[in-house]
């Protein structure tokens, strides 16, 4: 016995074997498998494309959003303290 036969199978084999048609729904329904297995793999693959166009196009390696480029001490004028000073909230019941 194959690793991934299901018992359940038999049972089915036998039905379709007595449904009329039933190779003709079979044969539409694994165009139909086809079909969503195409669309799947172009989906996938466009999605790899735009993913490595975007990240060429906003990640060179001259750009200064890159992580090796950051700059990592403030710009003149940009302070790190909050606007205004936040009292730490107590819970009050």
């Amino acid at each position: 016995m194959p690793k991934n036969f299901h018992p359940f199978v038999v049972p089915v084999l036998l039905l379709f074997s007595l449904i009329p048609e039933s190779e003709k729904r079979l044969g539409q329904l694994a165009a139909l498998i086809e079909a969503t297995q195409s669309a799947v793999q172009t989906l996938r693959s466009g999605m790899e494309g735009f993913h490595t166009a975007v990240a060429e196009a906003f990640f060179t390696p001259d750009s200064p959003n890159t992580p090796d480029h950051q700059n990592t001490s403030p710009s003149p004028g940009f302070t790190t303290k909050p606007a205004r000073e936040e009292k730490p909230k107590t819970d009050q019941l």
